[in-house]
This record gives structure tokens, C-alpha cells and sequence, in this order.
């Protein structure tokens, strides 16, 4: 098979292309600080109102029962991985993808895939953790954004 220069440089480009969309698709954990919430999961239907606050080492999830343990994590090729405190063993948590465009979040474990939605707004957990806002503010706010979540999980996207 010939190869002329101008099908090479097409090549070329289309490798590059292919392999810039790749990796523009990896998820980062940059790309997930914040505060989300479980918008949906697929596998049950069932959830609960669950804030899960995301910074660079650490994630933690507050439900209207209160505040899980914080956990360690990494991610390493679009797998969430849970750390002990020492962090020397790595324990699978879930694939993850991420819809940078519409703020949400997927993690999908051995029994479960849920959807996660980015929370927007200053009485987020994150500022609570902060001290930037008081307690009741911030539990404020949790139940409000919790008795809309309620009110629109049962209508159709």
C-alpha cells in the first residue's frame, strides 16, 4: 500500500483529533470539586436526597440523617477509588463520567448507577465545612433544595 503525503497528513489529523477527544473525556478531579446532589438512580429508581461535597482529597456525603465519614479518594482512568487514611490501598468505588455541559456526574458501581447533579449557590456544604455560612443556613437550604428535589423526582425529564 502507497502512502502519499497528503492521505499521511490526513491521517494525521484524524489521530489527533481521536486521541484529543480521549482524553478530553477523562475525568479530573478538578472537574468535580463542588457540591452535588443525587439527581436520579437508574438501576433501583429509588433514592434518597443526598449532598455529596467533592474537593481535592476528600468527598463526603450529608443526607437529612447528617454527615457520612469523609473519605480519601483518587481517580485513575475514569475510576473513583476510595483510600484508608494511610493511603496505601486503593479500593474500587465506581466508574465515573462526567457531562461538563449540563453538571452531572455519573457513578456507576458494581450495583448501582446514579446520576448526580452540580449544586449551585453559596449554602452548600462546602462553605458550611467552611464556616462561611452558619449551620442553620445551611440546613435550611439542604431541606429546600431536598422538598424540590421531591416535588420534581417523580416528573418525567
Amino acid at each position: 500500500m502507497y502512502i502519499t503525503k497528503k492521505s499521511g497528513l490526513k491521517f494525521l489529523v484524524f489521530f489527533l483529533i481521536v486521541c484529543f477527544s480521549c482524553s478530553s473525556q477523562e475525568v479530573k478531579i478538578d472537574d468535580i470539586q463542588g457540591n452535588w446532589y443525587n439527581y436520579k438512580n437508574l438501576v433501583s429508581g429509588e433514592t434518597d436526597y443526598v449532598e455529596t461535597y467533592f474537593n481535592k482529597t476528600y468527598f463526603q456525603a450529608v443526607s437529612f440523617n447528617g454527615y457520612s465519614m469523609a473519605y480519601k479518594y483518587i481517580i485513575d482512568n475514569n475510576i473513583l477509588y476510595t483510600l484508608p487514611s494511610d493511603g496505601t490501598t486503593r479500593e474500587y468505588y465506581a466508574h465515573v463520567s462526567l457531562n461538563k455541559s449540563k453538571d452531572v456526574f455519573e457513578l456507576k458501581g458494581q450495583d448501582d448507577h446514579v446520576i448526580l447533579k452540580r449544586i449551585e449557590g453559596i449554602f452548600t456544604f462546602e462553605n458550611y465545612s467552611k464556616k462561611e455560612i452558619s449551620k442553620t443556613d445551611f440546613w435550611d437550604a439542604f431541606l429546600n433544595r431536598k422538598s424540590i428535589w421531591e416535588e420534581a423526582k417523580n416528573k418525567p425529564d
